[in-house]
């Protein structure tokens, strides 16, 4: 039979060891949420930060030392006084309000006016039109006739047979083997 006390001590120490392991899965996981919580408490604090920064609210200018009246005052320009002349005349524009904040004057930017059309005896020419070169018809490339690069001859009977003889170096089928004097072309006599 078993010692009662020694039953005891294994158990006690397999109880201790089992706890230590329950401890530290616990820490592991507490030290996890921690750091996710933290993680997404940046992100926030940063997505804060960009979308203040981002802010479509005007700000007022900064001011430098002296005080300005924010108001401004509208003033209406008075058009030119027509004159006649040989010249088609161009109608007066409508005044355009002008702002003047604290002496300088904002106004907003001239529109564009175009030329009016003057009446001469000079006969007009129109240049002539301009044409464009019409592009350049398509490159075809025929494809390769079907040949095989890896051909290989045992002979020369063989070449004859096939209708290829002679065969010149660089052309497939060449061999040094077919080619006897050396001068770069196989099966030539």
């Amino acid at each position: 039979m078993i010692d009662e006390g020694l039953a005891r001590e294994i158990t006690t120490k397999y109880c201790r060891a089992r706890r230590q392991q329950q401890r530290r899965r616990f820490w592991r996981d507490v030290t996890k949420a921690v750091v996710a919580a933290s993680a997404g408490a940046l992100a926030l604090i940063v997505l804060i930060v960009v979308l203040s920064a981002c802010s479509t609210t005007p700000r007022p200018p900064a001011e430098t030392g002296a005080r300005f009246t924010a108001t401004p005052t509208p003033v209406r320009l008075t058009p030119p006084a027509p004159t006649t002349t040989q010249r088609a005349t161009q109608t007066p524009p409508s005044a355009s309000p002008v702002a003047v904040v604290s002496g300088t004057r904002y106004a907003p930017p001239p529109e564009r006016r175009q030329p009016l059309p003057t009446t001469s005896s000079a006969p007009t020419t129109t240049p002539p039109p301009t044409t464009t070169p019409p592009p350049p018809p398509p490159v075809v490339v025929a494809d390769p006739p079907d040949v095989d690069v890896n051909v290989s001859y045992p002979n020369c009977t063989a070449v004859k047979a096939a209708g290829k003889a002679p065969i010149h170096k660089g052309e497939p089928g060449y061999r040094k083997g077919l080619d006897r004097d050396g001068d770069g072309t196989a099966c030539d006599k």
